[in-house]
């Protein structure tokens, strides 16, 4: 199983809440989507297929002619053969031809309309993973689980909207796939997760004998991982884990020698 994105609901192999396709219906709703817009959307390649009238001629080359399949390769996706488990590394895509090179050369000649495997996300898949995987560890979902087998921990049951309606327990709630769009952005801006060192969590100097602090009064508050925006619109369903809501703040104890 490659390492690409897998939206499909309660799935035993699924790692996002939403699609690149419903992302980008998503964020055409965002005016503030520039780290999305910016994102690479490649590799997105599907389907793609070994021209068998090129594929015999290129043995000892690093170049490969595909003759069918929908989407565009990138620089560093890496995709397999089948009948090959080598894993071949793409270095140029062109698309008029449907031509990449890549390396190893080929290890054997492939069969005619041999199928193309992609092994690599593309930054926006990547980018809505991190962000569904970070809800589900920072998150305490309302309700329970739909299904034990579920890799994600939605779809869910019990769980109703703010007019009391129970949200479909099969299906994905349109606000967390929102929600999930919209942490994407955030997270392609920037990792929420990194954690400053002391001299930048609030302290501008220090000294020991005679004890000594100066407070960095430009230090802004701590980077929240989920930031409240997202916690807001997710009220519906769940709240803030007790222990990721308590990372927010840092208390220094001084003492006399």
């Amino acid at each position: 199983m490659g390492d690409f994105l897998d939206a499909t609901a309660a799935g035993t192999g699924s790692n996002s809440y939403a699609t690149v396709a419903e992302a980008v219906a998503i964020m055409r709703a965002n005016p503030y989507s520039t780290n999305w817009d910016a994102a690479a959307a490649v590799p997105d390649a599907e389907d793609y297929v070994v021209d068998d009238a090129l594929a015999a001629l290129l043995v000892d080359d690093v170049s490969i002619v595909f003759k069918s399949g929908s989407g565009d390769w990138a620089a560093g996706a890496v995709f397999t053969l089948a009948g090959d488990e080598t894993e071949y590394t793409v270095a140029t895509w062109t698309a008029a031809t449907l031509t990449a090179t890549f390396t190893p050369g080929l290890v054997a000649v492939p069969a005619d309309g041999a199928a193309v495997t992609r092994l690599t996300g593309s930054a926006r898949e990547v980018a809505l993973k991190y962000a569904t995987t970070l809800l589900d560890q920072y998150m305490n979902w309302k309700g329970d689980k739909y299904d034990a087998d579920q890799s994600l921990r939605w779809p869910r049951y019990n769980v109703y909207d703010p007019d009391g309606w129970a949200y479909d327990e099969e299906l994905i709630p349109e606000l967390l796939k929102t929600a999930t769009c919209y942490f994407a952005e955030l997270l392609l801006g920037s990792d929420r997760t990194a954690e400053p060192a002391l001299f930048g969590q609030g302290l501008k100097k220090a000294k020991v004998g005679p004890i000594s602090i100066e407070v960095d009064g430009n230090m802004p508050g701590a980077v929240e991982v989920v930031p409240q925006s997202i916690r807001v619109l997710l009220e519906p369903l769940g709240s803030m884990s007790s222990i990721a809501s308590k990372g927010g703040s840092r208390v220094v104890s001084i003492r006399r020698a």
